[in-house]
């Protein structure tokens, strides 16, 4: 934040698939002044330090998937949303109003985060459009497999359906940025490395931007995270194989070490609609 100067408006959206430390960085986030609200589902055993999601915006995601027959865990693309609706009208300007009091309630800078926003974005840029709102996406991703092991500790999911849904979220957040015009806006954060500590591997970019629009401490930034925010490393399961196992790795890799391109992701969409049917009954 520039001296003598009234600080930035900053929206944050912190998103990936469930388990890919969208929590550790909506934490360490906080701890350096970005405000996700007062009304935050609390700490539990599998997120001691907390999960740092309003309660208003993840019910509003619940309902917005209940409405299309789905739910987090649900490996078929995610249906577009009807915004004619009457329901999603109603959804939406609730949306509105949570967005407009927590901007209100809580400063300049300001965030969401609920892996759940990956598979509703399109919902949410609308919705924060209608605010005025353009946020800042930050992309929470981490090693397919580790996920998969962390889903299995907690939730029992198989491996596969793991893999599969780490897939969907990653290309869903993708496409709709791509569609929207906003690829470039995307801060892709390598949780792992963060968390082991590894200073360089915070983007420049978004280095940069929560200088401009914070007093940010990185200090404080990395003090938050810490190993045992990652869970279940050590839980043996059996991993998939084959051309779903292939695909993640490559999304995985490329965008940990290349960042997103156009080209790269109408590749992986296409691998994907070609395979995803025959997994619908995961």
């Amino acid at each position: 934040m520039t001296d003598g100067l009234a600080p930035l408006n900053a929206l944050f959206l912190v998103c990936g698939m469930h388990r890919s430390g969208t929590s550790a960085i909506a934490g360490a986030l906080q701890h350096c002044g970005v405000s996700f609200g007062t009304e935050l589902i609390p700490a539990a055993a599998d997120n001691l330090k907390g999960f740092f999601e309003a309660k208003q915006a993840v019910a509003i995601n619940e309902q917005l998937l209940a409405s299309c027959s789905q739910d987090w865990y649900s490996v078929s693309p995610t249906p577009a949303f009807d915004t004619q609706l009457e329901g999603y009208r109603e959804l939406r300007a609730q949306a509105v109003t949570f967005v407009d009091d927590l901007r209100a309630g809580d400063g300049f800078v300001v965030g969401l985060k609920d892996p759940r926003v990956s598979i509703t974005l399109p919902f949410w840029m609308d919705s924060l459009s209608a605010s005025m709102q353009n946020p800042r996406l930050i992309l929470c991703l981490r090693d397919p497999l580790a996920v998969a092991k962390s889903l299995f500790a907690r939730n029992r999911f198989s491996p596969i359906r793991s893999v599969c849904l780490w897939i969907k979220y990653n290309l869903e957040i993708l496409s709709t940025c791509r569609d929207m015009g906003k690829m470039a806006e995307v801060h892709v954060v390598d949780v792992d490395r963060l968390i082991a500590g590894d200073r360089a591997s915070l983007p420049k970019p978004l280095r940069d931007l929560l200088f401009e629009v914070l007093a940010f401490d990185e200090e404080r930034f990395f003090d938050f995270l810490d190993p045992s925010l990652m869970h279940d490393s050590q839980v043996q399961c059996r991993m998939p194989e084959g051309a779903i196992l292939d695909l993640s790795r490559d999304i995985f890799d490329t965008l940990r070490t290349q960042g997103i391109s156009t080209e790269k992701l109408e590749e992986w969409l296409l691998k994907w609609r070609q395979r995803s049917q025959a997994l619908l009954m995961i």
